[in-house]
Formats: C-alpha cells, structure tokens, sequence
C-alpha cells in the first residue's frame, strides 16, 4: 500500500499540472460568448464604453494566456466577462430608451419654414437677422 500513494500523488499532480491551460481557456470562452452576446444586442453602439473594455480585457486575457501566465489570463478573462455583461445590461437599457423617444411624438414645435415678411408702403420685404431691411 505505501507505493500505491506516492503512485496516487504523482498522477495528481500530473492532472494539475494541466489545469492552469483548461481554466484559462474556460473563462476565456466565457467571456468571448458574453461579448458576442452583448455585440449582438447593439453595445458597440449602445454602451461603447463597456464594450470596448470588455474587448481590451478580453485581448489581454488571450495575451497572456499566449504567454503561458495562466493565473493572469484569468483574471483579465473574468474582467471582460463582468463588463461585456455590464455593456449588454447599459445597451439594453439606452436600446430601449432610445426606442422610446423615437415612438413618442416631439413636443418641441418645428420652426416655421417660411420666411417672415413685413409690409413697408405696401411692398412686403423680407426680413433680414438683425430685423434691418
């Protein structure tokens, strides 16, 4: 039996010693389905802060994980999976905010497209910005 453990320890740390590359891989897949969500629901457009972070987190997190600095890789990874779900929920919301004042209507009058005209002796003359003919 005392072969069996150091047998035992051995594969354990052989299965561990993968386990930085399959993390960093997970979280980063994570975060790249959550800025192709948020990319679909308009946040380049909506929430271009949150989306263009969430997109230099993502770069970095595949930077590092290029540099074997798995531990990093994650918690740029985590970074932009936290924004890329901050800008799919602000694109969300000024989505339908902006939807909204489209659909109602202005209630700002419209300046009148005509020119305004006095009369001076009967012959109507235009008015000019400073009200000086």
């Amino acid at each position: 039996m005392s072969v069996r453990y150091p047998a035992l320890l051995l594969l354990a740390l052989a299965l561990c010693a993968g386990c930085g590359p399959v993390a960093s891989t997970s979280h980063y897949v994570d975060a790249r389905d959550s800025l192709g969500v948020a990319q679909a629901e308009g946040a380049a457009e909506y929430a271009p802060y949150e989306y263009t972070k969430a997109e230099i987190y993502l770069r970095k997190a595949k930077e590092l994980q290029g540099r074997s600095d798995y531990e990093q890789s994650v918690v740029f990874a985590n970074e932009a999976n936290d924004m890329a779900k901050k800008a799919l929920e602000v694109a969300r919301k000024n989505k339908a905010k902006a939807e909204r004042l489209k659909a109602r209507p202005s209630s700002v009058p419209r300046p009148a497209t005509q020119k305004k005209v006095i009369e001076v002796q009967g012959t109507p003359a235009p008015l000019s910005p400073g009200g000086i003919r």
